[in-house]
């Protein structure tokens, strides 16, 4: 076997290896986020039923843990909440004018505001202040 033929050979075959790698690294992923159960932030478990405001309310927030986080509630300047939210603990605010909830990291937590959930763009696991203005008046 000549030498350009050997090397063309091992060329060959490295690339399969590599191709063979990058495959079962793929199949590993998609198939451990499949059988685990995750879900998109966009979907809804049965237990995220999204409630509606109470009524003569102007503006409503609800805060439902999923696993536990550090939660911080400020209502119009006040400090309602702030501490460790459990997973399937749910905290409905006083109506305010201004609302102010910081969460370390949203996929931890449903956030609904006035009957509809709130899903936020960019890095959901990110800390975020998510901050409601009733300007109605």
């Amino acid at each position: 076997m000549s030498a350009g033929n050997e090397r063309s050979l091992n060329r060959i075959l490295a690339a399969l290896v590599v191709w063979g790698a990058v495959l079962y690294l793929g199949v590993k992923l998609v198939g451990s986020t499949l059988l685990s159960g995750e879900q998109s932030v966009d979907s809804y478990s049965s237990g995220d039923a999204v409630e509606a405001p109470r009524p003569g309310a102007n503006q409503e927030v609800v805060v439902r843990g999923v696993d536990p986080q550090r939660a911080e509630i400020v209502v119009d300047g006040i400090n309602f909440f702030s501490g460790v939210l459990k997973g399937g603990e749910t905290l409905r605010p006083p109506v305010g004018r201004r609302i102010e909830v910081a969460l370390d990291d949203l996929t931890r937590a449903v956030v609904i505001y006035n009957g509809s959930r709130v899903g936020p763009l960019g890095k959901l696991n990110a800390g975020r202040r998510l901050i409601f203005i009733d300007d109605a008046d």
